[in-house]
């Protein structure tokens, strides 16, 4: 996460979901809310994918229209399959 720490453009992550709860099991994903200045929001929600990329082994990426969530990226990452959700805010 130092890659998002070091972005200038972002204020801040945190951790949502089953994480927070203490319920992950196996088969969970991990959500994570990245806030962003509203300065730079479309430049990052336009940079999502690299943005993604640059956090570890990207196998694949899509958003997240179909779930009502466009600011919403679905990520599927390795070395062990892990489900990854980074939803890109406002601030």
């Amino acid at each position: 996460m130092k890659l998002l720490r070091d972005d200038f453009r972002i204020v801040g992550v945190a951790t949502g979901g089953s994480y927070i709860t203490n319920k992950m099991v196996e088969y969970s994903d991990i959500d994570f809310i990245i806030a962003v200045d509203s300065i730079y929001y479309e430049e990052v929600m336009n940079e999502r994918i690299k943005i993604a990329e640059s956090l570890g082994t990207l196998l694949s990426a899509f958003t997240g229209e179909h779930v009502g969530e466009p600011r919403l990226l679905i990520c599927l990452c390795e070395p062990e399959l892990l489900h990854v959700d980074l939803k890109f805010v406002s601030i």
